[in-house]
C-alpha cells in the first residue's frame, strides 16, 4: 500500500476474521478465499489495512496473489474467541499509537480540544479529526478514510461511532478509555511540524473501492459482496441537475435522488462521502 495513502474500504471486523486464519508461516492471499465467508475485495483490503497497522506483514508481494502472515499485533486476534475481548481492543490501541497518521489526528485533536458537547456525550466529529490528519499528513484525506479510523477506535474500546443523522455529524462518541488513551499520547509523544497539504493526484482521489495492494487476482465486485453502490449524475433537459445513489444488498436495493443543480464541487463530494457512510 501506499505511503502516500491511508487505508479505507476496511473492516475492523473483517481484520479480526482474516487474522484468526492466519498463524507465522505465510499463506497466499488466495488461499484464504475458500476459508471464509468474507468476499475477496473484503479480505484484500482487510490485508492492506492490517499490514499498515502492524497485524498483517506481506512476505512476497512481487506474486500474483501476495503471500501473507501475522503480524506482531496479530496474534492477540488470531487467539481471541470475540472481537470484543480487552486483548483485541488494546491491540487496535497500539495499532493507532503507532500509526502516525491515526496518532497524530487523535494527539491534534487533544491539544487543540477540538471536542463537541451535549446531553452529557462529548464526541470528535469526522470533519474535525479528518483536518488534524491531513494537517500532519500533508495529503488531503477522504471521509471514507476517516471513516475507517472512526471504526478502529470504536475496535480500541476508546468510543462509538455514531453515523450523522438529523444534523449531526458522523463522529466518535468519546469514553473513558479515550480520556486515559489520549493522556498516555500526550504524555509520550510531541506532535511533528504541520505539514503542507499538498494537493494530491487526480487516482488518490477516486471514488474506487479498489484494495491499494492490488493484483490481477482480485475480480470487480461481485454479487456474493456485502454491500454495492452506483452514483450517476444526471440533467434531464439541461433543466435540474441529480445524484442517483443505488444502493444493494443482498435483499433490498435503495435509490435515492439528491437535487445538485447549485451545488459546489465540495458540497457534491460531500454529498457522495454522505451516501457512502451508508453503504459502509
Amino acid at each position: 500500500m501506499s505511503a502516500d495513502t491511508l487505508p479505507s474500504r476496511a473492516k475492523p471486523e473483517a481484520l479480526y476474521e482474516t487474522c484468526r486464519l492466519l498463524g507465522d508461516e505465510p499463506v497466499e492471499r488466495s488461499e484464504l478465499y475458500d476459508r471464509t465467508e468474507l468476499d475477496r475485495r473484503q479480505i484484500a483490503a482487510a490485508c492492506d489495512y492490517g499490514e499498515l497497522l502492524g497485524f498483517l506483514e506481506y512476505v512476497d508481494e512481487s506474486q500474483q496473489s501476495p503471500q501473507v502472515k501475522l503480524g506482531n499485533l496479530g496474534h492477540a486476534l488470531r487467539y481471541a474467541d470475540s472481537i470484543e475481548e480487552s486483548g483485541v481492543q488494546n491491540a487496535f490501541k497500539r495499532a493507532i499509537e503507532m500509526y502516525a497518521p491515526y496518532r497524530n489526528g487523535f494527539l491534534s485533536i487533544v491539544k487543540e480540544e477540538k471536542f463537541e458537547e451535549s446531553d452529557g456525550e462529548r464526541w470528535i466529529t469526522i470533519d474535525d479529526l479528518s483536518n488534524a490528519v491531513s494537517t500532519y499528513f500533508g495529503l488531503p484525506v477522504q471521509n471514507r478514510e476517516i471513516n475507517l479510523l472512526l471504526k478502529t477506535a470504536e475496535a480500541a474500546g476508546l468510543g462509538t461511532r455514531t453515523v450523522g443523522r438529523r444534523g449531526y455529524p458522523t463522529r466518535l462518541v468519546i469514553n473513558s478509555e479515550f480520556d486515559t488513551f489520549a493522556s498516555s499520547l500526550v504524555d509520550t509523544y510531541e506532535l511533528p511540524e504541520p505539514t503542507e497539504v499538498i494537493e494530491e493526484p487526480s487516482e488518490h482521489n477516486s471514488d474506487s473501492e479498489e484494495p491499494t495492494t492490488g493484483s490481477p487476482e482480485e475480480p470487480e465486485q461481485d454479487g456474493d459482496s456485502e454491500s454495492d453502490d452506483e452514483l450517476v449524475t444526471e440533467s434531464p433537459g439541461n433543466e435540474t441537475a441529480s445524484l442517483l445513489a443505488k444502493l444493494r444488498s443482498e435483499n433490498v436495493t435503495l435509490e435515492v435522488a439528491v437535487d445538485i443543480s447549485n451545488k459546489t464541487d465540495q458540497e457534491i463530494l460531500s454529498i457522495i462521502d454522505e451516501i457512502e457512510h451508508i453503504a459502509d
